[in-house]
């Protein structure tokens, strides 16, 4: 009779048609994504594909702190600070793309340009994102997902089938497609809403929100170099090829996990300000649901990374990729951590303003992704990296959910005692 009857919650609950509805056209666009990463290991060489990694993670990690998170708050913040703030962040997110492009063009680092052009596009979505989530309107996140996935697999699929492949066409091209698509959905998203930004205001609502650059800021890098530092790190400790083979799961099993676990974070996001705002007496009877349901997933999907995701690596992409299927395999505890727990964090830390907990809990992160492969690197273990990284980041998430049901627990509670 129980079960029956959380059979009819689910089905009657908008939260979890929501998660559906996002969930699914984000398959889909992890599919078009999944088509495209087969179609470039068949275009391009494990060298080229680990250098294409290196530029992607490069880009991930000026990304994560280029607009210094203030996009987090844009769900909560009043509406007389919301034009301000969305203006202020469209001039600083082309200032970092430029700056970008002077700091990894005078370094040497390969495709400079791109990686700014990348950190524009990321800026713009993040904040179009970000400002959806506060109006609700779940069908814009499922457009823009869809729409670089397609594009993306059309400009790949063009380059195989006119032979005209090379690793800088598949990187501008994107870019170039990245940067189309968030300067469309930010035109969209905004358009109304920036007719009266009061500068006079800018400063106040940067030092109220000051957090978000000091904490929360540095926390999302340091995260980002939790799934992005060790690219770069194999790449130079053991060569393009491997990094390669370590980016094609990354990519393949990691994006769509990351992608599937921000989906979730995102709606929970709207759905627990909501309750917060308006001090619902559901919100931690909520919290406690989803983090069952989450639990499950976590462990479905971890299962199927490790049964599934070699074979189809090996039929797929050949005997070159041998190593992407071991990779897979030591990672999908971490997967499935990653998927149970992350959401929780992601939504709760934000609602309530828990910047502080988690720059700690990123920094021990980004530590054990630095500290793994560089030991590798000196002792010329990859293996030993890679499966001290898996174990350590999992211990790491569920230390987040003792966090997370914690601070819940009180902030919910204490919601529900003042209904």
């Amino acid at each position: 009779m129980a079960l029956t009857g959380l059979i009819g919650e689910i089905r009657r609950s908008s939260f979890v048609s929501k998660v559906t509805g996002l969930t699914g056209a984000t398959t889909l666009a992890q599919v078009l994504g999944a088509g495209t990463l087969v179609l470039l290991t068949r275009l391009l060489s494990p060298a080229d594909v680990g250098t294409y990694q290196v530029f992607l993670s490069y880009s991930a990690l000026v990304g994560s702190v280029a607009l210094l998170s203030y996009p987090t708050v844009l769900p909560h913040v009043k509406e007389a600070e919301y034009t301000t703030l969305v203006a202020a962040l469209l001039g600083l997110v082309v200032i970092v793309g430029i700056a970008a492009t002077i700091t990894f063009h005078f370094t040497g680092i390969p495709f400079a340009p791109a990686i700014g052009g990348q950190v524009v596009a990321s800026g713009l979505s993040s904040m179009s994102e970000m400002a959806n989530i506060r109006r609700q309107r779940v069908r814009w996140l499922a457009a823009s997902r869809l729409a670089f996935s397609s594009g993306n697999i059309i400009w790949v699929a063009t380059l195989w089938l006119t032979s005209n492949a090379s690793l800088a066409a598949v990187v501008y091209g994107q870019v170039a497609l990245a940067l189309l698509v968030g300067l469309i959905y930010a035109a969209c998203t905004f358009r109304g809403e920036l007719k009266r930004p009061r500068w006079a205001d800018m400063k106040a609502i940067f030092i109220a929100k000051k957090d978000c650059a000091l904490f929360y800021a540095p926390s999302e890098l340091l995260g980002s170099m939790t799934f992005n530092l060790p690219t770069v790190l194999i790449e130079r400790y053991f060569g393009a090829a491997l990094a390669g083979n370590y980016g094609v799961i990354v990519r393949f099993c990691g994006a769509p996990v990351t992608i599937l676990s921000s989906t979730i974070a995102q709606v929970y996001h709207g759905s627990l300000a909501d309750a917060v705002r308006n001090r619902r007496a559901d919100a931690y009877d909520n919290f406690l649901r989803l983090r069952r349901g989450l639990a499950a997933l976590g462990a479905l999907a971890a299962a199927g990374i490790f049964f599934v995701v070699p074979p189809v690596i090996a039929l797929m992409m050949g005997p070159s990729w041998a190593d992407a299927g071991t990779v897979a395999r030591v990672l999908s505890p971490m997967y499935c951590a990653m998927i149970w727990i992350s959401p929780l964090v992601a939504a709760s830390f934000q609602v309530f303003e828990a910047q502080r907990s988690l720059f700690v809990l990123q920094l021990a992160a980004a530590a054990i992704a630095l500290t793994c492969f560089t030991v590798a690197g000196v002792f010329g273990s990859f293996w030993w990296g890679i499966g001290m990284y898996s174990a350590l980041i999992t211990l790491r998430y569920l230390l987040f959910l003792r966090k997370v049901s914690v601070l819940s627990k009180e902030r919910l509670a204490f919601v529900s005692a003042r209904t």
